[in-house]
Parts: C-alpha cells; structure tokens; sequence
C-alpha cells in the first residue's frame, strides 16, 4: 500500500464502528510488526525461506500500519500503537508461542478486515481497497504461520 493511497483517505468518512475496528487493527498490526522484527532480531537460525517470509510480513504489516495512521487522528493512532507495545515482550516467549501470537493477531486482523470491508463496500470505496489490499496479505501471513508452526512442531517431535 502506498502513501498516495492513504494520503487520499478522509477521516472524516470514517463511521464510528469502523473506527473501533481500525484501532484493533492498528493494535494487531503494531503488536505483529513488533515480534515479526523480534524473531528477527533474535538470536534463532531460521531456514532462509522463513526468514524470508518472516521479513516480508514485517514490511507489510509496517505499510498496513502507515494505511491504518492515515484512517484516524494522529494522536489516537499513536495512543493505540504504543499500547500494544505494552503488550507481552516477545523476547520473554518461545519461539512456536511467538508464531503462534502472530498467527493469532493475523486471524484476528482477518476478521477484522473483513468487517470493515463489508461495511465500507456500501460507500467508502477507498476503505474498502485498503482493507481488501491488507486483508490479502493478512490472510497471507496467517497461511504462513500455520504452515510454519505445523513444520516446527513436526520437527520438534522428531527431535524428541
């Protein structure tokens, strides 16, 4: 998503119940951007093609972010980002915990996308085409995951 696209957006447009789902979605897509760049600040030697994909979510939930601050008043976007830093510190969980509170977040964020593109298809078409853009890499990165965590634990029990 480009900044062009949210630059366009009017807040104004934007309904109070749309507006509740856009600070879920700020808060799933913060808390993701944040353990994404954990995993990868992490110390764990990560099959090339996971980091890859690890990576590339990360960059996209970074550019969902920017869409979502674009949607709604800059001091709310910013309350809502720094409360989900306060969240759980990633570095305190196990790696298949922290695929597994992506994943999480990632589902949720689906949902949530979802939502508001079924509200926002009756008149705000630019909503709509954020939501829809970031619902596709949402449910992207929630395949991944599960595909990911399906092939640690397999390999955990192989180790066992």
């Amino acid at each position: 998503m480009t900044t062009e696209m949210t630059d366009r957006l009017e807040p104004d447009s934007v309904l109070p119940d749309q507006v509740t789902l856009l600070l879920r979605l700020l808060t799933a897509e913060s808390r993701t951007h944040a353990l994404y760049k954990a995993i990868l600040r992490s110390e764990l030697r990560l099959p090339a093609s996971m980091a890859s994909a690890i990576e590339q979510a990360g960059q996209e939930d970074r550019g969902h972010l920017e869409d979502l601050k674009g949607l709604l008043p800059l001091d709310v976007a910013m309350a809502a980002a720094e409360a989900s830093y306060a969240l759980r510190d990633p570095e305190a969980l196990e790696f298949d915990q922290v695929l597994a509170e992506i994943e999480r977040l990632e589902r949720l964020s689906v949902r949530a996308y979802t939502q508001i593109c079924h509200k926002a298809l009756d008149g705000d078409y630019r909503l709509f085409d954020v939501a829809f853009r970031n619902l596709q890499d949402n449910l992207v990165h929630a395949e991944t995951l599960g595909q990911m965590r399906a092939g640690t634990m397999a390999r955990s029990r192989e180790m066992s």
